[in-house]
């Protein structure tokens, strides 16, 4: 707008209409103005002053040169912006739209009954029809295009934040392994009797006297074994299935397409794993163990599966607590 208000103020300059040419001058010094406003983030006062003087110089143009200028096709313009450059409710952009109709019907009533104050030859006319026009559709185009921007930005960011929560709601905030509902999610949409026709297994690990080392080193040591404990979890599952935090010190362990042997073995491995692993913990080295309950999922209907499965984690559980009744830092099968 400020570029259509400065090409007028040298177009009546030419044409020597002094008055007009002011005229466009304090419009093209009030867009100005409506540029600063808004960078200033007083964006209602900016569209107010915008469509005001938009109105109000369509209004002087119908006036001077008739109807045939083009000017009227602003109206869409303030439409466009009202409903999209505005976050007034919708009862408000109706009743914008309502004064802009009978703002346009005035104007189209007046030049029915008036002539206008200057006549123009055929050759300005058409000069004045193509700048209006022009811009009309170049103001709809930037309009549209800082919506649509905007638009597409959002979604953006609405569809990271998505995947954030998503991923925030099903994995543990200090090991960043997958929780207990991220399992049931899992156990719920991925798995089915195609997947693990080769055998589901399930492990309970919970790590020895783990209170010991809160109580002695502080939670802070405690984190950073549970931390380190699940990286070690997390690199040697990915080739198995997936291991979660089900809660406290507590893991389980996931075995796809694997039998109860083939499982077992696998937990052997990772509880040597355990022992041999030094966890650095300011000026000491922590050495762990685990206990280990491993049960197998019986392979029936589909439907019963998901039953299935929950009885082979509350088994798996079962026999965890029976290998801490043994004294620990074993696997049972």
């Amino acid at each position: 707008m400020c570029a259509y208000f400065a090409i007028w103020v040298i177009g009546f300059l030419i044409l020597r209409n002094y008055v007009t040419s002011a005229t466009c001058t304090l419009c093209l010094i009030a867009n100005v103005a409506v540029c600063i406003l808004t960078y200033r983030d007083k964006v209602f006062i900016a569209r107010v002053l915008y469509s005001t003087v938009l109105m109000m110089w369509m209004s002087r143009f119908v006036m001077s040169w008739g109807w045939e200028c083009g000017i009227q096709h602003f109206v869409f313009v303030l439409l466009v912006q009202i409903f999209i450059g505005s976050y007034s409710s919708q009862t408000m952009k109706f009743v914008e739209c309502i004064l802009l109709f009978f703002l346009g019907l005035g104007l189209y009533i007046w030049q029915l009954t008036f002539e206008p104050i200057q006549s123009l030859t055929p050759r300005i006319a058409y000069l004045f029809t193509l700048i209006n026009i022009l811009f009309v559709f170049i103001s709809i185009i930037v309009i549209l295009h800082f919506f649509t921007h905007d638009r597409m930005e959002t979604e953006a960011k609405l569809a990271r934040f998505n995947v954030k929560l998503m991923n925030d709601a099903y994995h543990d905030p200090l090991t960043k392994l997958r929780n207990r509902e991220c399992v049931r999610n899992f156990i719920k949409e991925k798995i089915n009797t195609d997947m693990v026709e080769g055998g589901l297994c399930i492990a309970m690990g919970d790590i020895d006297f783990f209170k010991k080392v809160n109580d002695t080193y502080g939670h802070a040591a405690g984190d950073e074994v549970l931390i380190t404990l699940a990286k070690l979890f997390e690199d040697y599952m990915k080739d198995h299935g997936l291991v979660a935090r089900w809660g406290g010190e507590e893991f389980l362990f996931m075995f796809v397409n694997e039998n109860l042997d083939e499982a077992g073995k696998e937990v052997f491995e990772i509880l040597s794993k355990v022992r041999d692993l030094p966890i650095p913990w300011k000026d000491e080295v922590l050495h762990l163990t685990m206990t280990f309950g491993v049960s197998d999922v019986a392979m029936t209907r589909e439907d019963e599966l998901l039953e299935n499965i929950k009885s082979a984690i509350a088994s798996a559980d079962e026999k965890l607590y029976m290998g801490k009744q043994k004294g620990r830092n074993t696997v049972i099968i």
